[in-house]
């Protein structure tokens, strides 16, 4: 029985109006210019705004569901809190804590818009969830990369490197099923052990590190050493700069959220990785063979990434990758 909830076409096209500008706001304060004071006024007018179409559309709903209802009241609340914020001498620190309530506020509200099964806003896309600039995950996301590539290459045989991959699979599997029995241990795990790398939206789904390692073991099983290696660096160096760049330049849209600038730094980047470690680890290849090569998963690569809306790009380019690799290297 399909238990979709049934709204009228002017509400759900005011509720997925709402949900758009309430994320372009929320990506827009994570940088505030506090001493633009045009800026600042702006804000404040828009956030007003933005308060009383959130309470209208739960007075829309009538109370129900009651768990979106909820939502959307405590979202209302903290765009008034943050409205209050920028009208009384605003500082960057509780400018940080309150963006950092804005944002759980509206990924709780897209995890409630599915979870209750509202048409027309049940299918939200990956797209919708907010990606803040987060220097801290960039650089561990590197440092993992590069730490896995070496350690396979370096040190640990396939079966070693399969069993320590299987292993941390079942730890993070565990947490996961364990993190949805207990919102308490949830919001412990989110806040305070990956609270510096981790995203909004992983409160409320799951993490991304944990397709990674899915993604990790799918290539260790399925292809040879070189094209594993090589994977797992272009995902390591090529999606942290196409991220930085998207959100610095990445002004032209050239589809759903993702820009131009991003998908070119990933091209780039994705091809100088793989031409360094082709003629690193493959010094047999003469130069019209690795330009191909890299050419060649460098725009796989980069159409995969451009296309992970509804796939963890964690999992999806990293197979992608690693299987156009085993058909050429």
């Amino acid at each position: 029985m399909d238990s979709t909830i049934a709204i009228n076409s002017a509400i759900r096209e005011e509720m997925m109006s709402l949900i758009t500008d309430l994320r372009s706001f929320v990506n827009q304060i994570q940088r505030p210019r506090l001493r633009d004071m045009l800026w600042v006024r702006g804000a404040r007018q828009y956030c007003l705004e933005l308060e009383q179409r959130a309470l209208k559309a739960r007075k829309s709903l009538k109370g129900k569901p009651q768990e979106f209802s909820a939502s959307l009241e405590r979202l209302a609340v903290n765009l008034r809190a943050f409205s209050r914020e920028l009208s009384e001498h605003p500082n960057t620190k509780r400018m940080r804590m309150m963006y950092a309530s804005l944002a759980q506020g509206y990924e709780e509200m897209l995890a409630q818009a599915r979870q209750t099964r509202i048409a027309g806003c049940q299918r939200l896309s990956r797209a919708m969830h907010l990606k803040p600039t987060n220097y801290s995950r960039n650089i561990f996301h590197a440092l993992m990369g590069v730490g896995a590539a070496s350690l396979y290459h370096f040190a640990l045989s396939r079966s070693q490197a399969m069993a320590i991959l299987l292993s941390l699979f079942g730890l993070f599997a565990l947490l996961e099923v364990t993190r949805r029995l207990s919102k308490r241990w949830n919001n412990f795990l989110v806040d305070n052990v990956f609270g510096i790398i981790a995203r909004p939206f992983e409160r409320h789904r799951t993490n991304s590190a944990t397709y990674y390692l899915l993604a990790l073991i799918t290539i260790l099983f399925l292809f040879p050493q070189p094209a594993v290696e090589l994977a797992v660096l272009v995902l390591a160096f090529a999606d942290p700069i196409a991220s930085i760049s998207g959100k610095r330049w990445g002004h032209r849209k050239l589809y759903r959220d993702k820009s131009w600038a991003g998908t070119a730094a990933f091209a780039v980047t994705a091809f100088a990785t793989t031409a360094l470690y082709l003629r690193l680890a493959v010094p047999a290849f003469t130069p019209p063979i690795w330009i191909t090569i890299s050419a060649v998963v460098a725009a796989a690569g980069a159409i995969t990434e451009l296309l992970s809306s509804y796939i963890d790009d964690n999992f999806s380019i990293p197979v992608m990758c690693a299987f156009v690799a085993s058909l050429l290297i």
